[in-house]
């Protein structure tokens, strides 16, 4: 049986947070100070802000929000304020999340590399997403890594969908990111989000 990898292709409507006892938010602004200290001389430009955790660092507009409390089981995940509307009335938000898997998952299906794991990704998007489309499949490098990028359209939920994924390995763990907008998203939209995408950083420490 294949082991299915953990994409997130889901409408992000809204986030929600919750806290804890003043000890317990100590206790995890110790840790998450412990793991983003590779990434403090990381700036990002006036009017954008970072997101940093023990594997990788992003900037973002001010704009956009971030959640990492593990929504659909991802590392990360920026959604724009902005809220456009479906064809079908429902509303929606631009968003890029990141989602990381172990290397070790994917050897039962003799995925030992990264071009074996692009191929299965795009194997399974082809197969499992309806009226996938898949527009450009190249080999380049994101992060001075190499690096997997995957444009496509899609239908998800009933919605016409546009994606940009970068897939990319860093040590033991294979990452995908990837930006959602509706199909007719705008070419500033997608440079926008480009932008986003390529200023992730990894942790080589």
């Amino acid at each position: 049986m294949k082991t299915k990898i953990g994409y997130f292709f889901g409408f992000i409507f809204g986030l929600s947070s919750c806290s804890g006892t003043q000890n317990e938010s100590n206790a995890v602004q110790d840790t998450a100070t412990y793991e983003t200290a590779w990434a403090e001389d990381i700036k990002c430009e006036s009017g954008w802000e970072k997101f940093a955790n023990a594997y990788f660092a992003i900037c973002y507009p001010d704009t956009w929000t971030s959640n990492d409390s593990g929504t659909f089981g991802s590392e990360l995940v920026l959604t724009s304020y902005e809220t456009e509307t479906l064809e079908d009335g429902r509303p929606f938000s631009q968003n890029i999340n990141v989602m990381k898997q172990a290397a070790k998952d994917m050897i039962s299906n003799n995925i030992e590399n990264l071009d074996a794991y692009a191929s299965f990704n795009k194997e399974q998007i082809e197969n499992v997403l309806h009226k996938a489309n898949i527009r450009l499949f190249e080999k380049t490098e994101l992060a001075g890594l190499p690096a997997y990028r995957n444009i496509m359209t899609a239908n998800q939920n009933g919605a016409d969908l546009y994606f940009q994924q970068y897939m990319f390995q860093e040590k033991s763990f294979y990452f995908v990111m990837t930006f959602t907008a509706p199909v007719e998203v705008s070419n500033d939209a997608i440079a926008a989000a480009e932008k986003i995408m390529t200023s992730l950083r990894m942790n080589l420490e």
